[in-house]
């Protein structure tokens, strides 16, 4: 009738149980030192490192190689064809000479002949032996050539104009011939009254020089193949073929 009681040591822990009354009790905690005999220490396992991971190289990227464009060919450049230039007339100029020479000449002037030779008129004339006709002869002759300018400048005829006139004497026996230029520019000056005769006189003189040997050849060329014209003053022309 009376209970039994039973101790059991679980897990360090004072169990009674009471068998008669079905209760179970718990009275204290049983340290290891306690019970009574050793307990065995469990010894943990050594701390395992863990494993250094590896990197992994990264591949390096390999460049992919830059195409290089090929030039396209440059085409070749053809010039540009020069625009031909308009062919020169000096007709209506050497036909209006003779007469602009005989308006304003004072003294009788004898023209072997005159053409072009390129952008220049060429005049060749039979000049006098006596010095102070002769002056009188190439006045009238550079006088006659502004003359004939001022009148193309006034729309009076159509013709292209040369750049100059060279003056050439053909019948000198004992001195060699001479010869002058009168420019067109200087000949404009003194029709357009910009400077008085004495100085355009004094200006186209200072290019009077010895004709050359080419020249002179030249001059005797003209004379034999141009009609031979005859101004005197007051502006009748007489021509020999």
């Amino acid at each position: 009738g009376q209970s039994t009681t039973l101790v059991l040591a679980v897990a360090g822990v004072l169990v009674l149980v009471g068998l008669g009354l079905g209760a179970a009790f718990v009275t204290g905690v049983i340290s290891p030192g306690d019970a009574g005999t050793d307990q065995p220490t469990a010894t943990p396992p050594p701390a395992t490192a863990a494993p250094t991971p590896t990197a992994t190289a990264t591949p390096t990227a390999t460049a992919t190689p830059t195409a290089t464009p090929t030039p396209s060919p440059t085409p070749t450049a053809w010039p540009t064809p020069a625009t031909p230039p308009e062919p020169t007339d000096y007709s209506n100029f050497l036909g209006n000479l003779p007469y602009g020479i005989a308006q304003m000449t004072t003294v009788t002037v004898r023209a072997q002949g005159a053409e072009m030779n390129g952008d220049t008129l060429v005049l060749v004339f039979n000049e006098s032996e006596d010095t102070q006709t002769a002056t009188k002869e190439r006045s009238g002759i550079a006088t006659g050539y502004a003359a004939i300018i001022r009148k193309h400048d006034q729309g009076r005829f159509e013709s292209d104009v040369p750049r100059q006139m060279r003056v050439i004497e053909i019948n000198s026996e004992d001195d060699p011939p001479e010869t002058f230029v009168v420019n067109t520019s200087l000949a404009r000056e003194y029709a357009g009254f910009e400077i008085e005769g004495p100085e355009y006189v004094e200006r186209f003189g200072r290019t009077s020089r010895d004709a050359t040997a080419e020249e002179r050849e030249y001059a005797k060329d003209i004379n034999q193949l141009k009609d031979n014209i005859t101004m005197y003053p007051g502006g009748e022309l007489e021509v020999e073929d």
